[in-house]
């Protein structure tokens, strides 16, 4: 009668066992009865090496289906179906007519705008940093700019800024950075500005120099 006991209390304790050791580890797919010893979890396509899995001791995820590699992000398509590409940084174009130079005639008023030269490409939709550093010079002495004299940069529907032009300064520089959303690319703007002071000014050429510079960089 003990001995009976003894062995049903062995087999009760065996099966306990296989079943923790079981349950410890789950295989799905290609090769269901083979699992790394790492793994607490993975699921195998029929395709050699590729499968999904997650380590026992770090609970890291592994995603392998080939297309995997250093410093690459899971993406979605359309459909959402997860593949890894090379992570890219997108830049908006930027066309400068003329070198960018242009002159501004004198808008007293505010209304209205001159065409800066200066176009830009947005390749994708999303959020972009805009930024632009620009300088000018006064074609003559500016004695008449006024404390109300103000430059405008005009971009129609995505920036409207102004600043204070400088009394008597020689020349006049503005820089600024603006988060723009684009919702219809791929999408060309044109840069327009305004001066409103009695003296014209002239913007600066970009080539080589940083004077006139505009980027757009892609950030959401």
């Amino acid at each position: 009668m003990k001995a009976k006991q003894l062995l049903s209390t062995a087999c009760f304790v065996a099966a306990l066992l296989t079943s923790s050791s079981l349950m410890a580890q789950v295989k799905v797919g290609t090769n269901p009865t083979t699992i790394e010893s790492a793994s607490n979890l993975e699921v195998e396509a029929s395709t050699t090496g590729r499968k999904v899995k997650v380590d026992k001791a770090t609970g890291q995820l592994t995603i392998a289906d080939g297309t995997q590699g250093t410093g690459k992000v899971l993406t979605s398509d359309a459909n959402g179906g997860a593949s890894w590409q090379t992570s890219q940084l997108v830049k908006a174009t930027v066309t400068y007519t003329n070198d960018g130079v242009v002159t501004l005639p004198s808008q007293p008023t505010g209304t209205g705008s001159t065409f800066g030269n200066v176009s830009i490409t947005f390749p994708v939709n999303g959020t972009y940093a805009l930024s632009w550093a620009v300088i000018g010079d006064y074609t003559t002495y500016p004695t008449e700019v006024k404390p109300q004299d103000w430059f405008g940069v005009i971009i129609p529907g995505l920036v409207n800024h102004q600043e204070s032009q400088i009394v008597a300064a020689f020349n006049f520089f503005s820089s600024g950075v603006r988060y723009v959303t684009i919702t219809d690319a791929p999408k060309t703007v044109q840069v327009n500005y305004i001066n409103t002071s009695t003296t014209p000014m002239t913007l600066r050429s970009n080539s080589g120099k940083n004077y006139h510079e505009w980027f757009a960089y892609k950030v959401f």
